[in-house]
């Protein structure tokens, strides 16, 4: 495993055995402003498109700001769209705890779905073994 993006918000690791990119959000996001979450994806943009990764884990389990519609759709149009153009295969994602944050996290997911229409696997977990069970080739 190795670690490829490691600062105050977020830790990024790349697993090239098994292709797999994992993105966690740390609990210090329930601080986050809306700009900086969308530093750290475009952050994470760039830093997908140089891994060869076929699967994608998710974790956001700790607190985490709630995503307004624009936010949801601004991800959907600059994160999600990313994903199909790649070589990603399976995404698994771990929501927050915090019910309304979890609430917008799957609105967020299901708008997902809905874009890239069956090209790409989206489950949601409850726990990140299970998540990683089901993303093993």
């Amino acid at each position: 495993m190795q670690i490829l993006r490691n600062n105050f918000f977020t830790e990024i690791q790349y697993d090239i055995a098994l292709k797999l990119i994992t993105f966690f959000w740390k609990k210090e996001t329930y601080l986050i402003a809306r700009s900086d979450v969308r530093l750290e994806l475009h952050s994470f943009n760039r830093l997908l498109e140089t891994i060869d990764g076929e699967n994608l884990l998710i974790v956001i389990k700790n607190e985490f700001c709630t995503i307004s519609p624009e936010m949801q759709t601004w991800i959907n149009q600059n994160v999600t769209s990313l994903f199909e153009k790649l070589a990603i295969r399976k995404i698994a994602i771990i929501p927050p705890t915090d019910y309304i944050a979890d609430l917008s996290v799957k609105q967020t997911i299901n708008e997902a779905k809905e874009i890239l229409k069956n090209k790409i696997t989206i489950r949601v977990f409850d726990t990140e073994q299970t998540a990683r069970r089901w993303l093993r080739p």
